[in-house]
């Protein structure tokens, strides 16, 4: 009887270490719809998950994995894209970080004060420009506009 528990707790630890990151719980990352004010924390839990839970596995795993979590809005046409560009071997990433960092890039838009300012504003702590009374989409939009080449040649 002692010798079958025995075997038993050894298959068991052997289970669990198997995945790299021992037995320890982690909360994996929210849904992530392309919001603003959510990427910081989406990129954050990514990072923590990958480090604990999956740094053994493949790059291209930890990819899968982390746009398994990018399911709704803009957020969903966006992963639909980079998912062909990865399968017809497009684009590659050398790490999930890198990656990451495209996901912080492409939602972000890499105006942070911008966006700053507007969660100041939707919090009351501040008084609101015009561009900045619009919902988070159309600011995003309305950036991505401004920055691109298209405006400069129309304006």
């Amino acid at each position: 009887m002692q010798v079958q528990i025995q075997a038993l707790l050894a298959r068991g630890a052997v289970a669990r270490g198997a995945g790299g990151g021992g037995a320890t719980e982690m909360a994996k990352p929210q849904i992530f719809d392309g919001t603003l004010s959510k990427v910081t924390e989406f990129i954050s839990a990514c990072k923590l998950y990958i480090k604990m839970k999956l740094r053994k596995e493949l790059v291209e795993g930890q990819i899968q994995w982390i746009l398994s979590y990018v399911q709704e809005g803009v957020a969903d046409v966006w992963k639909k894209n980079i998912l062909e560009d990865l399968e017809v071997e497009e684009v590659e990433y050398k790490s999930a970080g890198e990656f990451l960092t495209e996901i912080k890039k492409k939602f972000r838009g890499g105006d942070e004060e911008l966006v700053k300012m507007g969660e100041r504003w939707h919090s009351g702590r501040d008084s609101c420009p015009y561009v900045l009374c619009l919902p988070q989409t159309y600011l995003r939009l309305w950036v991505q506009f401004l920055s691109s080449p298209l405006y400069w040649v129309t304006a």
